[in-house]
């Protein structure tokens, strides 16, 4: 990579200085690659040498016709010119911005078209046709030397500028105008320095100055241009960083969004030391923002979220066997949320019973307004690292709780399902109501299905209550469904969000209506499936503090 020394604010460059010329792309780029443009006239020169000796030949032998030898020359010498250019242009960069397709078949066509039309004035002006041919060649480098500078440097150009749709993003998160903005490229950029631009004082560096230029404190927010990084090269950058920004600074990363896909890109940065991340995605760009995070605490935890609503026959045993559960050997606390709905079956006195319980903390809701809006009173008030919901009917196993939290501890996910059954088709067999509940499970199919289609996933059980998830997560986030219909909210507006969910079995015993199960067979899926298309077509915005 090239490296370029920082310029103190006193060295910066005047806004209209040569580079800004009509001839200041062409001359900058010849400058930064001298020895690239004489790769590009030898090798160019060899293959012109070449195509003259085939023409000879075809002339001689065959006795074509001028404009079917020239194309046929033309064919033999692209297939060549072609690796070479590749190579002369995109191999020797450090960091290659990779050639497009339709661009290179644009100036093949050009080139084509040059060429016959040159050798088609030499014919009708008596000029030897090797001579026509050498000059038509001279022509084409001389246009594929202006395509080159144009989409090569004019594109180094704009990752040394701040594109809009940064601006936009650095104004949602707050960062006021006139602040010191710090924009990290992976490539040398036009300048250096500071440089007063309409919204932020921008100072501007190569990613391999990272460390050195965000050292010097004072910066508002961190913005990385990197288009063609991959992964692993993302996690450097980031881990380079990292130790050197202070708790709150913004960070901004365009990325290229075929090289690192969404669910990847949060997880790097909660792992790297961030929060409050949002994907915001501008065609083909990947635009991540974030906020540098306070360290982590040496013990996490676990908030448990239990809406309870006429549940006297399975609270007490539920409360039981979460007290039992020990988090302590994942390394974690626990943290119980118990939201009554003012029950009629005396569950909100037994919730009471708990109230001096360590630990425990109890929402009083004066109505039942659903199960979606007591979740949501919990996530409101939950403290934890991790939050996990759990009915308190009994249906799931709290043994389960292990594996649920294995891959969000080791960082593999942040948002976890537990499939009932694994997913498979009969996970409802109702003792008395058999009919009843395989109805029930082939709407859950359709469901399903429904979801997928509409969202591109693959979930089996997307209606599971064990629903598990770094608190991080929901940050951004604005949920309004307060009934059943909260479960399609939450996983949707994940999913939409960027985060891919991890699938793993659990054991699930189901309850019939007969013993007290809320869902309507006829009242809740048409809800359901308006939440479904609602959000399908809506754009979500995220919400930030």
């Amino acid at each position: 990579m090239q490296m370029s020394r920082p310029v103190l604010p006193d060295e910066s460059l005047p806004l209209n200085t040569a580079e800004s010329s009509a001839l200041g792309p062409l001359l900058a780029y010849g400058r930064a690659h001298a020895s690239q443009l004489i790769r590009f006239v030898l090798i160019g020169a060899g293959v012109m040498s070449m195509n003259l000796a085939l023409l000879y030949c075809l002339r001689a032998l065959t006795r074509l016709p001028d404009p079917v030898a020239v194309a046929v020359v033309y064919v033999f010498g692209t297939v060549i010119h072609f690796s070479a250019h590749r190579w002369i242009t995109y191999g020797v960069q450090d960091r290659p911005i990779r050639p497009q397709g339709l661009r290179y078949a644009v100036m093949l066509v050009c080139n084509f078209l040059i060429l016959q039309a040159l050798v088609a004035l030499g014919a009708r002006l008596s000029i030897s046709p090797y001579i026509a041919f050498m000059g038509s060649t001279g022509c084409t480098m001389v246009f594929n030397f202006l395509v080159m500078t144009h989409f090569v440097f004019a594109r180094r150009h704009r990752l040394s500028g701040l594109p809009g749709a940064v601006v936009d993003i650095l104004r949602e998160r707050g960062v006021t105008e006139g602040s010191s903005v710090l924009l990290l490229t992976d490539g040398p950029p036009l300048s250096h320095g500071h440089r007063r631009v309409p919204q932020y004082q921008l100072t501007r560096g190569v990613v391999g100055e990272a460390a050195a230029l965000a050292s010097r404190g004072g910066f508002a927010a961190v913005v990385l241009n990197l288009p063609d990084t991959r992964m692993n090269e993302l996690e450097r950058i980031l881990a380079t960083i990292a130790p050197v920004l202070p708790q709150g600074v913004t960070l901004v990363a365009t990325l290229g969004e075929r090289r690192i896909d969404r669910d990847s890109a949060h997880l790097l940065l909660l792992r790297s030391g961030y929060d409050r991340v949002w994907i915001h995605s501008h065609r083909r760009t990947l635009c991540v923002s974030a906020r540098r995070a306070a360290p982590a605490n040496a013990v996490r935890t676990c908030s448990i979220i239990v809406p309870v609503y006429n549940e006297r026959n399975t609270f007490p045993e539920l409360m039981r066997m979460l007290l039992a559960k020990p988090l302590d050997h994942l390394g974690l606390e626990r943290e119980i949320i118990l939201v009554e709905s003012n029950s009629t079956d005396g569950s909100r006195e037994l919730v009471a019973g708990f109230a001096a319980t360590p630990g425990i903390k109890i929402l009083y809701q004066d109505r039942p307004r659903g199960k979606g809006n007591a979740v949501r009173a919990g996530l409101a008030v939950a403290t934890g690292d991790i939050v996990l919901i759990q009915d308190a009917d009994l249906e799931y196993d709290v043994n389960d709780y292990d594996v649920l939290l294995e891959p969000l501890l080791a960082g593999r996910a942040a948002f976890v399902l537990g499939a009932r059954h694994g997913g498979r088709l009969r996970m409802r067999r109702f003792q008395e109501q058999k009919v009843l509940g395989e109805a029930l499970n082939v709407a859950h199919v359709l469901l399903a299905g429904f979801i997928n289609v509409l969202y591109g996933q693959s979930m089996k059980d997307p209606f599971t209550m064990f629903k598990v998830f770094r608190r991080e997560c929901v940050y951004g986030l604005q949920f309004e469904c307060n009934k059943f219909d909260f479960d399609h909210e939450l996983v949707i507006k994940l999913v939409l969000k960027g985060y891919r969910p991890l699938e793993i079995p659990v054991n699930y015993c189901a309850r019939s209506f007969s013993q007290g199960k809320k869902i309507s067979f006829f009242r809740d899926p048409p809800g359901l499936i308006a939440a479904d298309l609602k959000y399908r077509v809506r754009r979500l915005r995220p919400r930030f503090e």
